[in-house]
């Protein structure tokens, strides 16, 4: 019995000695992990610090070109004098800052930077002594603008530099946690009580990584503005529709659903207005149909409903007019009542689809139909599927004008912001029917796209305008023309090598070229569309982001897709004087465009107090009915000579 007792005894002994051994463990692991973390926090925050400090050198640097150009660009007049001045050694704050927080390498990389600062102050300095439009003046500002570039590398580069040491940092604390957290397991299994304090801590880890792979899946499968299914997640929940209705014999319908008069929202109150009006007519969808059924947001402003387990007796028109009828009720939007339509196709597997892919497209070609024929409510009908007769006779039609020549271009001019030289000019295309006399591009591009005649087209508009400069060429006037391209052409892999040989027929030289393209056309595919792009640059082609700021794509289109001019939608320009919303998004758009060293247009320029304040925002190129209208090439040729100037170059 004594040896049972000292048995048990030790035993308890050893108990406490191990729960003592594990929570004294856990305690110096929990202390040593706080203070690493505090250390990491420290080192995080001196990496941050760091690399905004560098940032803002980059930013002073900036300031100090664009204030120097303008001081150039006007012959060092006096009031130009002051701004320059101002900023001139700006950076040195920062710089003095790294010098004084660094370490031996940042410092060695500090004093690299202010040799060449140094200089490039100094010759600032001697600008502003120069005269007023000398030659020593442009000698010194043309010396000043090489040595910028050089500056900005560097900034640059120790930009990049602090990001990497940071992530290099952060995947040696990372390696570190996760050895503690080894540690830990290791000792909290010692004791029975931190055995389970263990385990709740795993469960609760558990639960989290299981909520943040849900929330991963969500935003994955889910449109971020209105939080309905995607396209991705549609497609899926099609395809489990059909099988399990193979099964049963039930229909699946599928509703397409676009609003009208969207853009006239969007354009007129603001895309924060647009998206809320996206917002109430997605909450709208998901209250108007059962639990089972998919609301999705397929882009813009078009909707899908998918309809799956439906009986052979209910109607899927009175559905979509239901819905039709709950979705189009007025808005108010800023304190505004606003009136919008919608227009549904619906689609129905098995009776007139047979796959996921048809159903989708019968209900696109339902829904297009009954928004060009005005029926709120359209259902596939297979024999309209080839477009209604006065379509399918306008498609044969626009194939023969291809061919024969209907297509006239039209070239409206752009012209500096500062002292409204031509720059160059847009083609944008019309059609000389000939029974219906001249057709605006809405009247047949639609149809174009549609009845995949839009590659044909385009080639056609790119031949007419390369070789029309290819005149002007030959008549002494070097002017530059924009080219709208549709997105079957740029992802053509073929396109690169149409336009090099249309230059060399006519005799043009690449750069009087710009491909002007939406950010559509980048986001249906961004590997393809950069590929072509950057073979199209390589013939010393332009490239140009039309309608900038109206779509819904990426910034990292401008970092990834090789362009050298973004044109701010009209949207933005017209209203920016009453609208202060747009006002700061244009001004934003010439920042960020500037900063990356691209030209910037503004579309829809069509008055002086519009033009006076791009020009006070520093937009370099307008365009727009103030500047000049559209105008045939003969118009065009008596309105350069009323000119003042037609630049030489870009």
């Amino acid at each position: 019995m004594l040896g049972r007792w000292s048995v048990r005894r030790v035993t308890a002994l050893a108990a406490v000695l191990g729960l003592a051994l594990g929570l004294a463990a856990l305690a110096a692991l929990t202390i040593w992990g706080a203070g690493a973390s505090r250390a990491m926090t420290d080192r995080v925050r001196g990496f941050n610090e760091a690399g905004a400090h560098w940032n803002l050198v980059f930013v002073h640097l900036n300031e100090e070109d664009a204030a120097l150009r303008e001081f150039l660009a006007t012959g060092g007049s006096p009031p130009r004098r002051e701004p320059l001045q101002r900023v001139i050694g700006s950076a040195n704050v920062d710089l003095e800052w790294l010098k004084r927080h660094g370490d031996q390498v940042e410092i060695s990389h500090v004093d690299m930077l202010t040799v060449g600062y140094a200089d490039y102050t100094r010759v600032l300095t001697l600008i502003l002594e120069s005269p007023e439009k000398s030659d020593e003046l442009s000698d010194y500002g043309a010396l000043a603008l090489l040595e910028i570039g050089p500056l900005r590398d560097q900034v640059v580069a120790n930009v990049e530099r602090k990001q990497r040491e940071l992530a290099q940092y952060l995947v040696a604390v990372d390696r570190d946690s996760r050895t503690l957290r080894w540690v830990t397991g290791g000792v909290v299994t010692v004791d029975l009580l931190l055995c389970v304090v263990s385990m709740a801590f795993l469960v609760a880890n558990q639960q989290r990584a299981e909520r943040e792979a849900f929330s991963s899946r969500h935003q994955a499968l889910h449109d971020a503005l209105t939080g309905l299914a995607n396209r991705q997640l549609l497609a899926d929940r099609i395809g489990s529709a059909i099988q399990e209705a193979g099964r049963t014999e039930h229909l699946v319908g599928l509703l397409l659903v676009d609003l009208d008069r969207f853009k006239a929202v969007n354009d007129t109150l603001g895309h924060q207005c647009g998206d809320l009006l996206l917002q109430q007519v997605a909450q709208r969808l998901v209250r108007s149909v059962r639990e089972t059924d998919t609301v999705a947001r397929l882009g813009g402003d078009e909707f899908a409903v998918l309809l799956p387990d439906l009986d052979a007796s209910e109607n899927l028109s009175r559905i979509a007019g239901e819905i039709r009828r709950a979705v189009q009720q007025p808005v108010e939007l800023n304190g505004l009542m606003v009136d919008f339509g919608a227009s549904i196709g619906a689609s129905v597997y098995p009776d007139d689809s047979a796959t996921g892919e048809e159903l989708l497209r019968h209900a696109d070609v339902a829904m297009y139909v009954a928004k060009r024929g005005g029926l709120g409510v359209n259902t596939y009908d297979r024999d309209s599927d080839a477009y209604d007769p006065r379509t399918l006779s306008m498609l044969s039609e626009l194939r023969h004008g291809i061919e024969r020549g209907e297509l006239v271009l039209y070239y409206q001019p752009k012209a500096s912001a500062f002292d409204r030289s031509v720059l160059g000019v847009e083609a944008l295309v019309r059609w000389y029917h000939p029974s219906r006399g001249m057709l605006a591009p809405q009247d047949f591009l639609p149809i174009a796209e549609r009845g995949e005649l839009i590659e044909q087209l385009t080639d056609a508009v790119l031949q007419t305008a390369i070789r029309q400069a290819g005149h002007w060429v030959a008549a002494g006037t070097r002017l530059p023309v924009s080219v709208n391209v549709a997105a079957r052409s740029v992802l053509d892999s073929t396109f690169p090598s149409r336009v090099a040989q249309l230059l060399e027929i006519y005799d043009v030289p690449p750069d009087l070229l710009t491909v002007e393209l939406t950010e559509s056309v980048i986001a249906a595919d961004p590997q393809l569309a950069a590929k072509a792009l950057q073979e199209v640059r390589a013939l010393g082609v332009h490239v140009s982001i039309d309608d900038f700021g109206a779509g819904y794509s990426s910034m990292a289109f401008l970092r990834d897709i090789p362009v050298d001019e973004v044109k701010i939608d009209r949207g933005f320009v017209t209203t920016m004087r009453t609208d202060e919303r747009n006002h700061l998004l244009v001004k934003a758009m010439v920042v960020l465009a500037r900063n990356l060293m691209l030209t910037v247009v503004a579309e829809g320029v069509e008055d002086e107090l519009t033009l006076e304040t791009l020009r006070g925002l520093g937009c370099q190129v307008v365009q727009g009915y103030y500047i000049g209208e559209p105008m045939p090439p003969g118009d065009l040729g008596r309105w350069l000579d009323g000119q003042s100037s037609v630049a030489a170059t870009r």
